[in-house]
Parts: C-alpha cells; structure tokens; sequence
C-alpha cells in the first residue's frame, strides 16, 4: 500500500516529529505526553487515547480520555485481561501495532473485555505505537482508539504513519528517561546535604523536598504552615522570571529574584526565615527549578502587638504577663497595677490560659519567642 499524503497530512506529521522528539521544549514531562499525544492524535483524527510512561516519578498514564469513568474500569479491573497489547503484542516483538495484529477477532468479539468494556466504553479500533524500556512490565505507549464502531478504522494506512512517528517518539521518552535519572541523581545530592530545602516548579508545585526539612519540622506544630509558607516564595520567582522574559531582560534573574523572594514566618514556638533561588534552566525540564530554603532563626522578645495579635492579650493582660517574665508574685502585680489581690490573681490566670501554659515560669520562655524544646 502506497502512502498518500496531502499538505494537511505533511504539517500535522511534521509538527507531530518536532514535539515527540523534543521534551526540552515543555516545562515538564506531563506537560511534554499531553502534547505528544495530542499532536499524534491529529495525525490519526482519533477521538480519544491515553499516553504510557513507566518512569519513576511520572503518572503511569495521562491522556484526555474522553471516557474518564472507561478508562477507570479499565484500570480496575479489565486491564487483566488486556492480554494481547501488554502480553502478546511483546512476544511477537510488536512496536506498532493494531487489535488485529495481536487478537483473534471472532475470538474476541465473545470476550467480556470486548463487550463489556470496548463496546460499552466506545473504546473501538484500538491503534498502538510502543518502546519497552524495561524487561517486564508495561511499555512506554500512545494508545488511539475511535468511539464508533462504524467510523472507518485507522487500517495499514494507521499503522504506516505510527511507523513514520516511532523514531521521534523513542527519541522523546528515552529523552525523558534520562531526564528521570538525572532528577534522582539531583534530589540525592540535595538529600545528602542535610539542608532544609523544597524543590518547586515557577508555579509553586513541589517537586522533591529533602529529609533535613522534615527533622527541622519534626518538632514543629506548625509545620504544614510553615511548608504552604515555602510555596508563594517559588510563585513569586517564577512570576518575576516571566516578567523580565517578557521585557527581553534575562539577565541576572537569580541575583535580583532572590533578593525578592524571602520571607520570615513566626508560629506559636518559633521564628523562620525562608528564601528562594532560581536553580539553572533544564536541570529537570525546560523552566527552571527554584530551591526554597528554610531556617529556624534564635529567638527574639516578642512585641506588645505580637503579644496582643498571636494571643489576643488586653494591654493589662500585657503588662501582667511582662511582669510574671520577671518573676514578679500576684502581690507585686497587685501593688503594681493599683488593683486587689484577687484581681491580679484573675489577670494572671487569664494570661496563662491564653499563653496555653500551666506554670508562671513558662510565661518568661514565651515572651522571650522561645518554646521548650524549640531552642
């Protein structure tokens, strides 16, 4: 069979070539199959599909499967006994291929893959394009498939432009398996470090964070707060990045993002300083990564407002809790104030329900921005 190929045909090839081949163009590998599978999917006008990729770190599938309540099935249950695509398709050392390649059609047909899944999910004409990176297991694939059974299927004509895509299509996931191994090999560097570091994409998404956060936070109330306080900081570097990309003014980004993008959190026990900076371009994909960092800083007194704000103390309720810092008895803060015993005894116990604390002892601790074991 000779393939015809009109201009519509030639550009939907060539733009599928350029993106199954070129990963370092999107800003992450999820980012790169979506393109991928949707450039191909122009190249075959098919209605519905997935993309496979069996990488550490990656969603074993993505794809807009029309069908997403099918293709749940499908993950379920009917997967087992997809057998010809996952098992028969390998031994007869397939690459690309279609449902008559790998099935007995009439065989088929009486099966409860075929017609409780494929006809009544509209999952029809099943067309494939594989590499198996590994021995076992699944392969990396893009998988097409009609919703109609009546649509005319992808045929020889199916299989003949999957073989014109194959070699960009191996080019890009073994691209992207490399890519994989070179993330590992970067998170066990920052692993080894021992710092308290977060990995993020320009939009705040983490990407790995190091086991040295999790000690420092380990003792830490708060610490979920202090993580969502680590993210805006690599939202803004990737905000400030596109926008002097958007003027033509690259240039020192790092230098002047990082100056921007710090801040310092306090919780209940204790006071962090976090910051950014901008990881260079194409170490994990095409944008590039920021470290966030985190610090716990030595404690400082904490401000009348602060008292005031983070305990909700009155001004009297203040100045009793300054005085009980001191060591000061309830008849000194009595004689201090101008006010009864009894009164200066109610304003002590006020304070130390709101300092949540059970000795006067520990009032000296909180105001100094110290809690035990937060030192």
């Amino acid at each position: 069979m000779t393939l015809t190929l009109t201009s519509v045909d030639i550009a939907r090839l060539q733009a599928a070539l350029t993106t199954l081949a070129s990963p370092f163009d999107h800003t992450s590998t999820e980012a790169w199959r979506f393109a991928a599978f949707e450039s191909v999917r122009a190249v075959l006008e098919a209605e519905k599909g997935f993309h496979m990729l069996p990488i550490a770190g990656e969603q074993l599938v993505v794809g807009p499967i029309t069908d997403s309540e099918g293709y749940a099935a499908w993950q379920q249950y009917y997967h087992t006994q997809d057998t010809g695509f996952l098992i028969r398709r390998r031994e007869l050392g397939l690459e690309v291929c279609n449902r008559a390649m790998v099935y007995d059609i009439p065989a088929l047909k009486r099966t409860e893959i075929y017609n409780d899944f494929s006809v009544y999910y509209e999952f029809q004409d099943p067309i494939l394009m594989t590499l198996d990176l590994y021995a076992e297991g699944p392969p990396a694939a893009l998988v097409f498939y009609h919703e109609d059974e009546s649509t005319p299927e992808f045929g020889e004509r199916g299989l003949d432009l999957l073989r014109l895509l194959l070699p960009a299509f191996k080019a890009g996931v073994r691209t992207c398996q490399r890519l994989a191994r070179q993330r590992a090999a970067l998170y066990r560097a920052f692993d080894q470090s021992g710092q308290c570091l977060m990995l993020c994409n320009l939009r705040g998404g983490v990407l790995h964070e190091t086991p040295g956060l999790g000690v420092l936070l380990a003792s830490e109330p708060e610490a979920e707060r202090v993580r969502r306080a680590m993210l805006p900081v690599a939202h803004r570097l990737g905000a400030i990045l596109r926008a002097r990309k958007s003027v033509g003014d690259a240039a020192d980004v790092v230098t002047g993002a990082a100056e921007v993008a710090e801040c310092e959190l306090r919780t209940a026990g204790a006071r962090y300083r976090i910051w950014g900076t901008l990881v260079g371009d194409a170490l994990i994909m095409a944008d590039p990564v920021v470290l966030v960092q985190v610090e716990r800083l030595a404690a400082r007194p904490l401000t009348t407002d602060e008292l005031r704000q983070q305990y909700r103390l009155t001004p009297r309720e203040v100045e009793v809790a300054q005085m009980l810092a001191t060591g000061s008895s309830n008849a000194e803060i009595a004689r201090t104030l101008g006010v009864r015993p009894r009164t200066a005894e109610q304003h002590v116990a006020h304070v130390l329900a709101k300092l949540g604390l059970h000795s006067r002892a520990a009032v000296g601790v909180v105001l100094r921005g110290e809690r035990p074991g937060l030192r």
